[in-house]
């Protein structure tokens, strides 16, 4: 589904810094008393940075890393598909130059929001309403029981009281135990990479939102209690701190290793084996609707710089591939 173009009033102090024409002029590479090159956003103060290039003191610790964009084209139809992450830290900040640079030759923000690669519903009211049962059942009434004992037992150990966990539908306690998994790793999910493309947009370039959460949770809520049992099985390995899934995502992600990402999630999907063919059949399903819609929209001309999560970019089920076949020719930038 998508949502009305929206338009921002205001401009905040991120839009300034990536606006057209002054990219990261405020950022710079300096040295503390090891030597060690660390970045910021006022003159250097043990060591300067005057002795450095005027390109080099421009770069972030991403900069000369490949990233994962690409460039689509057919015909007179535009694109660019960054695949971000769903959350982040500040040391993720200012994105590289390059990618600024195609996000400010880009008519269009696209954003593809996706509830099932985050964990923000604790703090969406609307979410909590149909994800919370009404009927004097819990989540122990609706998942077997070994799913609720390794449920619960991830609950306590993310300070998650049981009564909270019991009174939420397997869905909704899957994006929560994933939110609170994300904290405890010093992860932000108000970091994230199309957040981060939301505010530099702001009253530059009208945005187009895919899959607004209110539409997903009422996927979410429609789906049976087996189905929403696999989604949590899915979370709570995600979730458990010994996988590192969010730490392997996060380390393919900075290396801009499209093979990585696809390898961080087959993995996780083969740890729960009763998710992965409906997994893959869903995401498949999901971005073959989206390049229909985005193709589209690219027949007006205008150049779309498309923001989705890196997991459903890659792969032969991915929205990269999806593209493809619809006959837009992929180069990575």
């Amino acid at each position: 589904m998508i949502s009305t173009t929206r338009s921002r009033a205001l401009l905040s102090a991120l839009v300034l810094a990536l606006a057209p024409g002054t990219p990261w002029a405020g950022v710079h590479k300096c040295l503390d008393q090891n030597n060690k090159v660390f970045y910021q956003d006022k003159p250097c103060q043990e060591k300067t940075s005057a002795g450095l290039s005027p390109a080099l003191s421009r770069l972030n610790p991403g900069e000369n890393r490949p990233q994962l964009l690409w460039q689509l084209g057919s015909g007179k139809k535009s694109l660019y598909l960054l695949g971000g992450l769903g959350f982040g830290t500040a040391d993720m900040y200012p994105l590289p130059e390059k990618l600024m640079d195609a996000f400010a030759g880009a008519n269009v923000l696209v954003i593809v929001d996706d509830l099932d690669t985050a964990g923000e519903a604790a703090a969406q009211p609307a979410l909590i309403a149909k994800g919370e049962y009404k009927d004097g059942t819990g989540l122990e009434d609706h998942v077997k029981p070994g799913t609720w004992r390794k449920a619960l037992e991830l609950a306590k150990s993310l300070d998650i009281a049981e009564d909270t966990l019991n009174a939420q539908r397997p869905w909704l306690a899957a994006l929560n135990l994933r939110g609170a998994a994300l904290k405890r790793m010093g992860y932000d999910e108000q970091l994230a990479t199309a957040k981060s493309f939301v505010k530099a947009a702001e009253t530059l370039k009208p945005i187009v939102e895919f899959d607004p959460q209110a539409e997903q949770a009422k996927r979410f809520d429609g789906m049976a209690d087996a189905e929403q049992e696999v989604f949590l099985l899915e979370a709570l390995h995600e979730a458990d701190a010994r996988n590192e899934y969010f730490k392997a995502l996060d380390e393919a992600w900075r290396k801009g290793d499209p093979e990585s990402v696809e390898f961080t999630v087959r993995r996780a999907l083969v740890a729960v084996p009763a998710s992965q063919k409906s997994s893959e059949q869903w995401l498949k399903s999901r971005n073959e609707a989206l390049a229909r819609s985005l193709d589209e929209m690219a027949a007006d001309g205008r150049t779309y710089f498309v923001v989705v999560d890196a997991r459903r970019v890659v792969g032969e089920a991915g929205l990269l591939a999806a593209l493809e076949a619809k006959g837009f020719r992929a180069t990575r930038e």
